[in-house]
């Protein structure tokens, strides 16, 4: 088999013509971008620009190798991609340049990263035991089902209904807790390696989203688009778990909540997201995220299904759930009295807009979560005065949620690009 260039005659800019935007609209006139006046007066046209703009962009350079791979036979394209991650580009015989560039760019990480600050974002992100799966849960998932442009693709391929709905969501906390835990952004580290596939797999998504007559271009923009990337490294993964967090008692410095970001800000590049849309620091985040928010329409009934689907998955209800909660809670409350608790921590850390937006029960469990402040004053007494160490929370975290997150079934597939996803994405809504 010659070299992947010598496959396809054209370059890769005529060939992406295919999965180009396809709308009709400018960017500010998309159905997803609504009160646009309103917040060009509270952040500025200038700064609300790039946002929009990034509504209509996506990662090319990751469909670039996509395209190189799907022109060769088998599954070479995947085992290219494998052995550059554990071996490095050179020693990839025959490897298209898409594949060399992308590696380049993976194998020089931006000025900014500095190691030791993403192993102390780790733990700081995960010492908040025993509450951070429940934040992960309850504030992150509130987080996404409640922007309508995030949700758009991951409705779209069906993702949110039954077999896949629990799969999606072990797969999800999977790469979460690869990339969040202490070390796993290093170059060899399992949430580096899971980060790029993930990346694979959203130019593959975003491909095949694309070939779809009934993505609607004009209302929800680019598939998997930048402005999306942008908001869940902004609020989903960082700012909306530091809020919940600090809400029941955790506290961190300045410099800790600077130490989060930058590890998110890591993986937001390594996934493919630009770097002028990426944070420098907590407050950039928050605008960035506000200025998204302030554009979004909000959640429709398909993302109040989605929220409520995944937080019945987490609470235990169903044949193929799995919880979060620690074994003596499951002992002591029955899925539904669980399900109850997880819409009282949505409705204490979302606040009462978002949570009736997406229809969140509003009921006395709202105020459980108050009881657990004492709890985590105690934790925090004990790590000031040495009692308590933050790597050992931090194992309790990871424990926690790798049992929420264990496969079914053997060889169970986390978030892994193969032709299977392609071909099932394409054939959805022909």
């Amino acid at each position: 088999m010659g070299t992947a260039e010598t496959i396809h005659p054209r370059p890769f800019a005529e060939r992406r013509g295919r999965w180009a935007a396809k709308n009709t609209r400018p960017g500010a006139e998309l159905g997803r971008v609504t009160r646009l006046e309103e917040a060009k007066l509270i952040f500025g046209e200038a700064a609300l620009q790039p946002i929009i703009d990034a509504a209509l962009t996506a990662d090319d350079l990751a469909l670039e190798v996509l395209e190189d791979f799907s022109a060769m036979r088998g599954r070479t394209g995947r085992k290219m991609l494998d052995k550059a991650l554990d071996e490095g580009i050179d020693a990839v015989e025959d490897a298209p340049q898409s594949l060399r560039r992308l590696f380049a760019e993976l194998d020089s990480p931006p000025d900014w990263v500095d190691i030791a600050q993403l192993r102390r974002g780790s733990i700081a992100y995960l010492r908040g035991a025993p509450v951070v799966s429940f934040a992960l849960i309850c504030a992150v998932t509130a987080a996404t089902e409640r922007a309508f442009g995030l949700t758009r693709p991951i409705l779209f391929t069906g993702r949110m209904s039954g077999e896949l709905l629990a799969l999606r969501a072990r797969e999800t906390t999977r790469w979460i807790l690869a990339a969040a835990r202490p070390d796993g952004m290093l170059r060899q580290g399992g949430g580096f390696k899971l980060t790029v596939r993930v990346r694979m797999l959203h130019a593959m998504t975003r491909r095949a989203l694309s070939e779809s007559p009934h993505w609607d271009w004009d209302d929800w923009g680019m598939p998997l688009a930048d402005a999306d990337g942008m908001y869940a490294i902004s609020f989903d993964f960082s700012q909306a778990v530091l809020d919940a967090l600090s809400a029941v008692g955790v506290r961190w410095s300045r410099q800790e909540c600077e130490d989060i970001y930058a590890l998110w800000r890591y993986v937001g590049h390594v996934i493919g997201v630009p770097d002028h849309l990426l944070p420098a620091g907590p407050e950039q985040g928050r605008q960035l995220a506000a200025m998204y928010l302030a554009t979004d329409p909000g959640p429709d009934d398909q993302c109040r299904r989605a929220y409520h689907a995944r937080v019945r998955y987490a609470s235990g209800m169903g044949a193929e759930s799995r919880n979060a909660f620690p074994d003596l809670a499951v002992r002591l409350l029955a899925p539904e009295r669980r399900l109850q608790l997880l819409y009282g921590f949505t409705r204490y850390w979302s606040g009462d807009e978002v949570a009736d937006a997406l229809a969140v029960p509003d009921t006395a469990w709202k105020r459980v979560p108050r009881l657990l402040r004492p709890v985590m004053r105690l934790v925090e007494l004990g790590r000031r005065l040495g009692l308590v160490d933050d790597e050992r929370l931090v194992e309790v975290t990871i424990r926690r949620l790798e049992k929420a997150s264990a496969p079914t079934t053997r060889g169970e597939p986390t978030l892994v690009p193969t032709e299977s996803v392609d071909a099932a994405i394409s054939k959805r809504g022909r």
